[in-house]
Protein backbone atom coordinates (compact mmCIF):
# COMPACT_ATOMS: atom_id res chain seq x y z
CA UNK A 1 0.00 0.00 0.00
CA UNK A 2 1.17 3.47 -1.15
CA UNK A 3 1.67 6.04 1.93
CA UNK A 4 1.97 9.46 1.53
CA UNK A 5 3.86 11.88 3.90
CA UNK A 6 2.00 15.04 4.61
CA UNK A 7 3.70 17.96 4.38
CA UNK A 8 1.23 20.58 4.24
CA UNK A 9 0.23 23.26 7.01
CA UNK A 10 -3.32 21.49 7.94
CA UNK A 11 -6.15 24.13 8.23
CA UNK A 12 -6.83 25.72 11.50
CA UNK A 13 -11.15 25.33 10.36
CA UNK A 14 -11.97 21.91 9.25
CA UNK A 15 -15.79 22.02 7.59
CA UNK A 16 -18.16 20.45 9.86
CA UNK A 17 -20.34 17.20 8.12
CA UNK A 18 -18.20 17.27 5.33
CA UNK A 19 -15.49 14.74 4.96
CA UNK A 20 -14.81 13.89 1.16
CA UNK A 21 -13.44 16.13 -1.70
CA UNK A 22 -12.89 15.33 -5.18
CA UNK A 23 -10.13 17.66 -7.13
CA UNK A 24 -8.20 17.25 -10.09
CA UNK A 25 -4.39 17.47 -9.58
CA UNK A 26 -1.23 17.22 -12.78
CA UNK A 27 -2.37 19.45 -15.48
CA UNK A 28 -5.19 22.56 -14.82
CA UNK A 29 -5.19 23.22 -18.58
CA UNK A 30 -6.39 19.48 -19.50
CA UNK A 31 -9.92 20.17 -20.42
CA UNK A 32 -10.52 16.04 -19.99
CA UNK A 33 -9.78 15.98 -16.44
CA UNK A 34 -11.48 19.11 -15.67
CA UNK A 35 -14.75 17.89 -17.18
CA UNK A 36 -14.49 14.15 -15.89
CA UNK A 37 -13.81 16.50 -12.08
CA UNK A 38 -16.32 18.26 -12.14
CA UNK A 39 -19.03 15.55 -13.32
CA UNK A 40 -17.61 13.36 -11.02
CA UNK A 41 -17.66 15.94 -7.81
CA UNK A 42 -21.57 16.72 -8.86
CA UNK A 43 -22.75 13.35 -9.03
CA UNK A 44 -20.54 12.26 -5.32
CA UNK A 45 -22.03 15.29 -4.07
CA UNK A 46 -25.44 14.02 -4.52
CA UNK A 47 -24.93 10.82 -2.96
CA UNK A 48 -22.43 11.69 -0.27
CA UNK A 49 -24.85 14.61 0.72
CA UNK A 50 -23.67 16.25 3.99
CA UNK A 51 -20.07 13.91 3.95
CA UNK A 52 -19.28 16.05 0.56
CA UNK A 53 -16.89 19.26 1.06
CA UNK A 54 -17.85 21.77 -1.54
CA UNK A 55 -14.82 22.41 -3.52
CA UNK A 56 -16.54 25.54 -4.64
CA UNK A 57 -16.70 26.63 -0.99
CA UNK A 58 -12.95 25.74 -0.25
CA UNK A 59 -11.80 27.34 -3.06
CA UNK A 60 -13.39 30.60 -2.41
CA UNK A 61 -11.83 30.60 0.96
CA UNK A 62 -8.66 29.48 -0.09
CA UNK A 63 -8.60 31.79 -2.91
CA UNK A 64 -11.39 34.50 -3.20
CA UNK A 65 -12.35 35.48 -6.44
CA UNK A 66 -13.44 39.13 -7.00
CA UNK A 67 -17.23 39.93 -7.20
CA UNK A 68 -16.70 43.47 -8.32
CA UNK A 69 -13.80 45.93 -9.38
CA UNK A 70 -11.54 48.68 -7.72
CA UNK A 71 -13.66 51.61 -9.23
CA UNK A 72 -17.55 49.93 -8.73
CA UNK A 73 -16.06 49.72 -4.56
CA UNK A 74 -14.75 53.49 -4.94
CA UNK A 75 -18.38 54.30 -6.01
CA UNK A 76 -19.98 52.28 -3.95
CA UNK A 77 -17.69 54.28 -0.72
CA UNK A 78 -18.70 57.57 -2.32
CA UNK A 79 -22.63 56.88 -2.65
CA UNK A 80 -22.27 55.81 1.39
CA UNK A 81 -20.35 59.00 2.10
CA UNK A 82 -22.63 61.17 0.68
CA UNK A 83 -25.54 59.04 2.58
CA UNK A 84 -23.61 59.77 5.94
CA UNK A 85 -23.32 63.65 5.44
CA UNK A 86 -26.91 63.75 4.29
CA UNK A 87 -28.06 62.27 8.07
CA UNK A 88 -28.79 59.02 6.72
CA UNK A 89 -26.41 56.94 9.01
CA UNK A 90 -28.29 53.55 8.39
CA UNK A 91 -28.12 53.57 4.96
CA UNK A 92 -24.77 54.89 4.80
CA UNK A 93 -23.49 52.16 7.34
CA UNK A 94 -25.16 49.33 5.30
CA UNK A 95 -23.39 50.52 2.00
CA UNK A 96 -20.15 50.64 3.93
CA UNK A 97 -20.18 47.36 5.10
CA UNK A 98 -21.42 46.16 1.84
CA UNK A 99 -17.97 47.76 0.29
CA UNK A 100 -16.00 46.49 2.72
CA UNK A 101 -17.49 42.58 2.15
CA UNK A 102 -16.36 43.11 -1.71
CA UNK A 103 -12.55 44.71 -0.78
CA UNK A 104 -11.72 41.79 1.29
CA UNK A 105 -12.66 39.67 -2.57
CA UNK A 106 -10.39 42.20 -4.27
CA UNK A 107 -6.69 40.84 -5.13
CA UNK A 108 -4.35 41.92 -1.85
CA UNK A 109 -2.78 45.46 -3.57
CA UNK A 110 -1.56 48.96 -2.74
CA UNK A 111 -4.92 49.90 -4.33
CA UNK A 112 -6.93 47.59 -2.41
CA UNK A 113 -5.37 48.95 0.86
CA UNK A 114 -6.65 52.20 0.14
CA UNK A 115 -10.10 50.96 -0.46
CA UNK A 116 -9.75 49.45 2.96
CA UNK A 117 -8.63 52.37 5.05
CA UNK A 118 -11.01 54.78 3.65
CA UNK A 119 -14.17 52.48 4.26
CA UNK A 120 -12.80 51.80 7.95
CA UNK A 121 -12.51 55.20 8.76
CA UNK A 122 -16.17 56.16 6.95
CA UNK A 123 -17.35 53.48 8.80
CA UNK A 124 -15.89 54.81 12.38
CA UNK A 125 -17.81 58.35 11.74
CA UNK A 126 -20.96 57.01 10.88
CA UNK A 127 -20.31 54.73 14.37
CA UNK A 128 -19.71 57.69 16.25
CA UNK A 129 -22.78 59.66 13.85
CA UNK A 130 -24.73 56.60 15.82
CA UNK A 131 -23.37 56.79 18.92
CA UNK A 132 -21.09 53.72 18.61
CA UNK A 133 -17.95 55.02 20.09
CA UNK A 134 -16.29 51.67 20.61
CA UNK A 135 -17.54 50.19 17.15
CA UNK A 136 -16.09 53.48 16.14
CA UNK A 137 -12.62 53.32 17.89
CA UNK A 138 -12.60 49.31 16.62
CA UNK A 139 -12.70 50.53 13.35
CA UNK A 140 -10.53 53.69 13.35
CA UNK A 141 -7.87 50.67 15.58
CA UNK A 142 -7.86 48.58 12.14
CA UNK A 143 -6.57 50.88 10.39
CA UNK A 144 -4.00 51.53 13.01
CA UNK A 145 -2.98 48.31 13.54
CA UNK A 146 -2.21 48.17 9.92
CA UNK A 147 -0.25 51.14 9.21
CA UNK A 148 0.85 53.35 12.55
CA UNK A 149 1.59 56.72 10.49
CA UNK A 150 -1.94 56.77 8.67
CA UNK A 151 -3.09 60.52 9.24
CA UNK A 152 -6.63 62.27 8.28
CA UNK A 153 -6.35 64.90 5.50
CA UNK A 154 -6.56 67.92 7.77
CA UNK A 155 -8.43 69.71 4.78
CA UNK A 156 -11.22 67.33 4.90
CA UNK A 157 -12.08 65.92 8.47
CA UNK A 158 -13.50 68.55 10.95
CA UNK A 159 -11.10 69.37 14.43
CA UNK A 160 -12.99 67.04 16.63
CA UNK A 161 -13.00 64.36 14.25
CA UNK A 162 -9.02 64.31 13.99
CA UNK A 163 -8.65 64.76 17.53
CA UNK A 164 -10.82 61.80 18.22
CA UNK A 165 -8.99 60.01 15.40
CA UNK A 166 -5.63 60.78 17.61
CA UNK A 167 -7.31 59.72 20.61
CA UNK A 168 -7.58 56.06 19.25
CA UNK A 169 -3.85 56.51 17.96
CA UNK A 170 -2.62 56.89 21.43
CA UNK A 171 -5.08 54.09 22.90
CA UNK A 172 -3.75 51.67 20.02
CA UNK A 173 -0.15 51.93 21.09
CA UNK A 174 -0.82 51.19 24.60
CA UNK A 175 -2.63 47.69 23.26
CA UNK A 176 -2.10 44.14 23.92
CA UNK A 177 0.48 43.53 20.83
CA UNK A 178 0.58 39.48 19.79
CA UNK A 179 4.07 38.18 17.76
CA UNK A 180 3.38 37.05 13.85
CA UNK A 181 6.33 35.49 12.39
CA UNK A 182 5.85 34.33 8.41
CA UNK A 183 8.39 32.41 6.54
CA UNK A 184 8.07 31.60 3.04
CA UNK A 185 9.80 28.69 0.54
CA UNK A 186 11.57 30.25 -1.01
CA UNK A 187 12.09 33.49 1.05
CA UNK A 188 12.17 36.60 -0.24
CA UNK A 189 8.06 36.85 -1.24
CA UNK A 190 6.07 40.31 -0.25
CA UNK A 191 3.89 39.96 2.68
CA UNK A 192 0.69 41.73 2.44
CA UNK A 193 -1.57 42.30 4.98
CA UNK A 194 -5.43 43.86 3.68
CA UNK A 195 -3.29 44.55 0.72
CA UNK A 196 -0.51 46.63 2.29
CA UNK A 197 2.94 45.44 1.90
CA UNK A 198 4.75 44.85 5.30
CA UNK A 199 8.29 43.67 4.19
CA UNK A 200 9.52 40.42 2.91
CA UNK A 201 9.93 36.80 4.41
CA UNK A 202 11.35 35.85 6.36
CA UNK A 203 9.41 39.26 8.44
CA UNK A 204 8.48 39.29 12.00
CA UNK A 205 6.32 41.78 13.85
CA UNK A 206 4.26 42.47 16.69
CA UNK A 207 0.81 43.46 16.00
CA UNK A 208 -2.50 44.55 17.78
CA UNK A 209 -4.82 41.53 18.58
CA UNK A 210 -7.28 40.70 16.32
CA UNK A 211 -7.92 39.13 12.09
CA UNK A 212 -5.91 40.22 9.65
CA UNK A 213 -5.97 38.92 5.63
CA UNK A 214 -2.39 37.59 4.82
CA UNK A 215 -1.44 37.27 1.25
CA UNK A 216 2.12 36.33 0.11
CA UNK A 217 3.46 37.67 -3.47
CA UNK A 218 6.81 36.95 -5.45
CA UNK A 219 6.31 37.63 -8.72
CA UNK A 220 3.74 35.91 -10.58
CA UNK A 221 3.35 33.27 -7.65
CA UNK A 222 0.46 34.22 -5.39
CA UNK A 223 -0.14 32.78 -1.89
CA UNK A 224 -3.26 31.77 -0.68
CA UNK A 225 -5.76 34.10 1.41
CA UNK A 226 -4.62 33.63 4.67
CA UNK A 227 -6.99 34.42 7.76
CA UNK A 228 -4.87 34.72 10.47
CA UNK A 229 -6.22 35.45 13.95
CA UNK A 230 -3.88 36.92 16.33
CA UNK A 231 -4.88 36.12 20.40
CA UNK A 232 -1.62 34.62 20.83
CA UNK A 233 1.51 34.02 18.96
CA UNK A 234 1.40 32.88 15.53
CA UNK A 235 4.14 31.02 13.37
CA UNK A 236 3.04 30.95 9.70
CA UNK A 237 5.07 28.55 7.24
CA UNK A 238 4.01 29.31 3.32
CA UNK A 239 5.08 26.95 0.38
CA UNK A 240 4.61 29.39 -2.00
CA UNK A 241 4.98 27.39 -5.06
CA UNK A 242 2.29 24.92 -3.80
CA UNK A 243 -0.17 27.28 -2.97
CA UNK A 244 0.12 29.35 -6.41
CA UNK A 245 -0.26 26.14 -8.28
CA UNK A 246 -3.68 25.86 -7.23
CA UNK A 247 -5.75 27.29 -10.08
CA UNK A 248 -8.13 30.22 -9.24
CA UNK A 249 -11.37 28.41 -10.62
CA UNK A 250 -13.73 25.80 -9.99
CA UNK A 251 -12.81 22.43 -10.37
CA UNK A 252 -10.64 22.63 -7.61
CA UNK A 253 -7.13 21.75 -9.67
CA UNK A 254 -3.36 21.79 -8.73
CA UNK A 255 -0.50 22.03 -11.18
CA UNK A 256 2.02 19.03 -10.38
CA UNK A 257 4.36 17.38 -12.64
CA UNK A 258 2.56 13.69 -13.14
CA UNK A 259 5.41 12.48 -9.94
CA UNK A 260 3.75 13.93 -7.34
CA UNK A 261 0.11 15.16 -8.81
CA UNK A 262 -1.16 12.84 -5.53
CA UNK A 263 0.54 14.13 -3.11
CA UNK A 264 0.20 17.72 -4.33
CA UNK A 265 -3.67 16.79 -3.97
CA UNK A 266 -3.81 15.19 -1.05
CA UNK A 267 -1.76 18.24 0.50
CA UNK A 268 -4.64 20.61 -0.70
CA UNK A 269 -7.42 18.37 0.37
CA UNK A 270 -5.65 18.69 3.82
CA UNK A 271 -5.52 22.74 3.39
CA UNK A 272 -9.63 22.29 2.52
CA UNK A 273 -10.46 20.81 5.66
CA UNK A 274 -10.87 17.48 3.91
CA UNK A 275 -10.48 14.09 5.90
CA UNK A 276 -10.79 11.72 2.83
CA UNK A 277 -9.34 12.96 -0.55
CA UNK A 278 -10.05 11.93 -4.34
CA UNK A 279 -7.50 12.65 -7.01
CA UNK A 280 -8.72 12.98 -10.57
CA UNK A 281 -5.70 12.52 -12.67
CA UNK A 282 -5.71 12.05 -16.36
CA UNK A 283 -3.08 9.46 -16.30
CA UNK A 284 -2.92 5.24 -15.67
CA UNK A 285 -1.15 4.02 -12.51
CA UNK A 286 0.22 1.87 -15.44
CA UNK A 287 1.21 4.04 -18.01
CA UNK A 288 -1.54 3.81 -20.36
CA UNK A 289 -2.16 6.97 -22.49
CA UNK A 290 -5.57 8.46 -22.77
CA UNK A 291 -7.08 7.02 -19.25
CA UNK A 292 -8.44 8.56 -16.27
CA UNK A 293 -7.88 7.96 -12.71
CA UNK A 294 -9.09 8.54 -9.45
CA UNK A 295 -6.68 7.94 -6.16
CA UNK A 296 -9.29 7.38 -3.08
CA UNK A 297 -6.61 8.42 -0.03
CA UNK A 298 -7.32 8.82 3.97
CA UNK A 299 -5.69 12.30 4.58
CA UNK A 300 -4.90 12.06 8.18
CA UNK A 301 -3.59 8.10 7.83
CA UNK A 302 -1.61 9.46 3.86
CA UNK A 303 -2.29 6.01 2.89
CA UNK A 304 -4.35 5.10 -0.18
CA UNK A 305 -7.85 3.31 0.17
CA UNK A 306 -8.16 2.59 -3.82
CA UNK A 307 -7.07 3.13 -7.50
CA UNK A 308 -10.04 2.83 -10.21
CA UNK A 309 -10.15 4.46 -13.86
CA UNK A 310 -11.30 4.19 -17.00
CA UNK A 311 -10.53 5.22 -20.47
CA UNK A 312 -11.15 8.81 -21.59
CA UNK A 313 -14.06 8.08 -23.80
CA UNK A 314 -15.85 6.30 -20.96
CA UNK A 315 -15.25 8.76 -18.46
CA UNK A 316 -16.70 11.69 -20.93
CA UNK A 317 -20.23 9.44 -20.63
CA UNK A 318 -23.30 9.69 -17.76
CA UNK A 319 -23.10 5.74 -17.15
CA UNK A 320 -19.26 5.64 -16.63
CA UNK A 321 -19.12 8.52 -13.96
CA UNK A 322 -22.06 6.80 -12.50
CA UNK A 323 -20.04 3.43 -12.95
CA UNK A 324 -16.42 5.12 -11.70
CA UNK A 325 -18.98 7.28 -8.56
CA UNK A 326 -20.31 3.17 -7.40
CA UNK A 327 -16.73 2.09 -7.31
CA UNK A 328 -14.90 4.77 -5.39
CA UNK A 329 -17.83 4.93 -2.72
CA UNK A 330 -18.67 1.57 -2.37
CA UNK A 331 -15.32 -0.30 -4.06
CA UNK A 332 -17.29 -2.27 -5.65
CA UNK A 333 -16.13 -2.20 -9.63
CA UNK A 334 -18.50 -3.22 -12.44
CA UNK A 335 -17.47 -2.22 -16.62
CA UNK A 336 -16.08 0.14 -17.56
CA UNK A 337 -14.46 0.66 -14.53
CA UNK A 338 -11.11 -1.37 -14.44
CA UNK A 339 -9.41 -1.38 -10.47
CA UNK A 340 -5.65 -1.26 -9.45
CA UNK A 341 -3.64 -3.12 -7.47
CA UNK A 342 -0.30 -1.16 -6.59
CA UNK A 343 0.24 -0.12 -10.47
CA UNK A 344 -0.79 -3.17 -11.71
CA UNK A 345 -4.97 -3.35 -13.24
CA UNK A 346 -7.17 -6.07 -11.90
CA UNK A 347 -7.43 -8.81 -14.88
CA UNK A 348 -10.13 -9.80 -14.02
CA UNK A 349 -12.30 -6.37 -14.29
CA UNK A 350 -10.01 -5.67 -17.29
CA UNK A 351 -10.76 -8.56 -19.42
CA UNK A 352 -14.75 -7.52 -18.99
CA UNK A 353 -14.05 -4.19 -19.63
CA UNK A 354 -16.02 -3.21 -22.97
CA UNK A 355 -16.37 0.28 -25.04
CA UNK A 356 -20.01 1.73 -24.06
CA UNK A 357 -22.01 2.93 -27.14
CA UNK A 358 -21.99 6.79 -27.61
CA UNK A 359 -24.59 8.42 -25.60
CA UNK A 360 -28.23 9.34 -27.38
CA UNK A 361 -29.15 13.10 -27.32
CA UNK A 362 -32.35 13.57 -25.20
CA UNK A 363 -33.67 16.97 -24.71
CA UNK A 364 -33.43 16.30 -21.07
CA UNK A 365 -30.05 15.45 -21.34
CA UNK A 366 -27.02 17.58 -20.58
CA UNK A 367 -25.41 19.62 -23.00
CA UNK A 368 -23.03 17.24 -24.93
CA UNK A 369 -19.77 17.18 -22.95
CA UNK A 370 -17.00 15.64 -25.60
CA UNK A 371 -17.26 15.06 -29.51
CA UNK A 372 -14.16 13.52 -31.52
CA UNK A 373 -13.59 12.62 -34.69
CA UNK A 374 -11.05 10.27 -36.68
CA UNK A 375 -10.41 9.81 -39.75
CA UNK A 376 -8.12 6.67 -41.95
CA UNK A 377 -6.12 6.91 -44.73
CA UNK A 378 -9.36 7.02 -47.26
CA UNK A 379 -11.83 9.47 -45.25
CA UNK A 380 -9.05 11.69 -45.04
CA UNK A 381 -8.83 12.00 -48.69
CA UNK A 382 -12.23 11.64 -49.59
CA UNK A 383 -13.11 14.21 -47.21
CA UNK A 384 -9.77 16.72 -49.17
CA UNK A 385 -11.77 15.65 -52.15
CA UNK A 386 -15.10 17.14 -50.84
CA UNK A 387 -13.30 20.23 -49.62
CA UNK A 388 -11.64 20.87 -53.21
CA UNK A 389 -14.84 20.15 -55.01
CA UNK A 390 -17.26 22.40 -52.79
CA UNK A 391 -14.74 25.14 -53.35
CA UNK A 392 -14.63 25.15 -56.85
CA UNK A 393 -18.05 24.44 -57.12
CA UNK A 394 -18.80 27.84 -55.25
CA UNK A 395 -16.25 29.66 -57.52
CA UNK A 396 -18.01 28.24 -60.49
CA UNK A 397 -21.59 29.71 -59.26
CA UNK A 398 -19.67 33.06 -57.99
CA UNK A 399 -18.57 33.63 -61.69
CA UNK A 400 -22.17 33.16 -62.95
CA UNK A 401 -23.94 35.37 -60.68
CA UNK A 402 -21.42 37.67 -61.88
CA UNK A 403 -22.14 36.65 -65.13
CA UNK A 404 -26.16 36.94 -64.86
CA UNK A 405 -25.66 40.62 -63.52
CA UNK A 406 -23.84 42.16 -66.85
CA UNK A 407 -27.02 43.30 -68.48
CA UNK A 408 -28.08 45.65 -65.52
CA UNK A 409 -24.23 47.18 -65.35
CA UNK A 410 -24.52 47.51 -69.11
CA UNK A 411 -27.39 49.51 -68.70
CA UNK A 412 -26.27 51.34 -65.89
CA UNK A 413 -23.31 52.32 -67.50
CA UNK A 414 -25.06 54.22 -70.14
CA UNK A 415 -27.45 56.19 -67.82
CA UNK A 416 -24.56 57.37 -65.77
CA UNK A 417 -22.15 59.90 -67.44
CA UNK A 418 -18.36 59.87 -67.93
CA UNK A 419 -18.02 61.29 -64.35
CA UNK A 420 -19.88 58.46 -62.90
CA UNK A 421 -22.33 61.28 -62.16
CA UNK A 422 -26.19 59.59 -61.92
CA UNK A 423 -29.27 61.55 -64.16
CA UNK A 424 -30.50 64.30 -62.38
CA UNK A 425 -33.00 63.93 -59.88
CA UNK A 426 -36.59 63.71 -60.14
CA UNK A 427 -35.94 62.19 -63.83
CA UNK A 428 -37.16 58.94 -64.81
CA UNK A 429 -33.28 57.57 -65.29
CA UNK A 430 -31.97 58.38 -61.83
CA UNK A 431 -34.99 56.46 -60.52
CA UNK A 432 -34.00 53.33 -63.00
CA UNK A 433 -30.16 54.30 -62.28
CA UNK A 434 -30.71 54.18 -58.67
CA UNK A 435 -32.46 51.08 -58.97
CA UNK A 436 -29.90 49.16 -61.01
CA UNK A 437 -26.80 50.55 -58.96
CA UNK A 438 -28.60 48.70 -55.67
CA UNK A 439 -28.86 45.63 -57.58
CA UNK A 440 -25.29 45.76 -59.10
CA UNK A 441 -23.67 46.31 -56.01
CA UNK A 442 -26.18 43.28 -53.85
CA UNK A 443 -24.52 41.19 -57.26
CA UNK A 444 -20.82 42.56 -56.39
CA UNK A 445 -20.78 41.30 -52.98
CA UNK A 446 -22.42 37.84 -53.80
CA UNK A 447 -20.42 36.96 -56.32
CA UNK A 448 -17.21 38.49 -54.25
CA UNK A 449 -18.59 36.26 -50.89
CA UNK A 450 -19.15 33.04 -53.35
CA UNK A 451 -15.42 33.20 -54.53
CA UNK A 452 -13.71 34.05 -51.44
CA UNK A 453 -15.37 31.04 -49.20
CA UNK A 454 -14.74 29.09 -52.06
CA UNK A 455 -11.04 29.91 -52.44
CA UNK A 456 -10.90 29.00 -48.72
CA UNK A 457 -12.45 25.98 -48.74
CA UNK A 458 -10.20 24.98 -51.77
CA UNK A 459 -7.44 26.03 -50.54
CA UNK A 460 -8.07 24.07 -47.00
CA UNK A 461 -8.78 21.02 -49.54
CA UNK A 462 -5.36 21.17 -51.00
CA UNK A 463 -4.05 21.52 -47.65
CA UNK A 464 -5.38 18.57 -46.06
CA UNK A 465 -4.33 16.82 -49.15
CA UNK A 466 -1.01 17.61 -48.97
CA UNK A 467 -0.46 17.43 -45.35
CA UNK A 468 -1.80 14.01 -44.71
CA UNK A 469 -0.48 11.99 -47.70
CA UNK A 470 -1.50 7.85 -47.34
CA UNK A 471 0.11 6.80 -44.60
CA UNK A 472 -0.88 8.91 -41.75
CA UNK A 473 -3.81 9.64 -39.97
CA UNK A 474 -6.04 12.41 -38.32
CA UNK A 475 -7.79 12.63 -34.87
CA UNK A 476 -9.80 15.71 -33.61
CA UNK A 477 -10.84 16.23 -30.49
CA UNK A 478 -13.40 18.92 -29.11
CA UNK A 479 -14.62 19.51 -25.66
CA UNK A 480 -17.03 21.35 -23.87
CA UNK A 481 -17.22 21.73 -20.15
CA UNK A 482 -20.64 21.50 -18.56
CA UNK A 483 -22.30 24.56 -17.76
CA UNK A 484 -20.24 26.34 -20.43
CA UNK A 485 -17.48 26.93 -18.24
CA UNK A 486 -14.32 26.27 -20.19
CA UNK A 487 -14.29 24.85 -23.84
CA UNK A 488 -10.82 23.23 -26.02
CA UNK A 489 -9.71 21.68 -29.24
CA UNK A 490 -7.01 19.22 -30.16
CA UNK A 491 -5.19 17.29 -33.03
CA UNK A 492 -3.12 14.30 -33.21
CA UNK A 493 -1.53 13.50 -36.49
Amino acid sequence: MRVILLTALWATTAFAGERTLVLAAGDCHDFDVLDVTTALSNELGGRLGGDALDSGLALDRLRPQPTSTVEAVRHALDAAQTKFYDGKHDVALEGVRSAEKEIERLPATAETWKLQAQALVLEGLVLRALNDTKGSDEAWRKVLSRDKDYALDRDLYTPSTLKQFEQVRKDSARALRVELSVRSSPAGAEVLIDGRSMGKTPWHAALIAGTYRLVLVSGEQRSFAHEVVLNKAVELQVDLPFEAAVQPRRPLCVSAPPQSAIDSGVRLAAVAGAEQAMVVRNESPSGEAGFISVTVVDVKKGSTLRVGGMKLQQAHTPQGVSSLADFLVTGKSTPPVVTFDGTRPVEAVAQKTAEPPPPALAASSEPVVTASASGGTPATRLFSFGLMGVGGASLVTGLVVFAAGSSDRSELSKLIDANGALPPKGSAGYTRAVSLLSSTQTNLNLTLGLCIGGGVVAIAGAALYLLFPPESELHAQLGVGRGGGWAGVSFDF
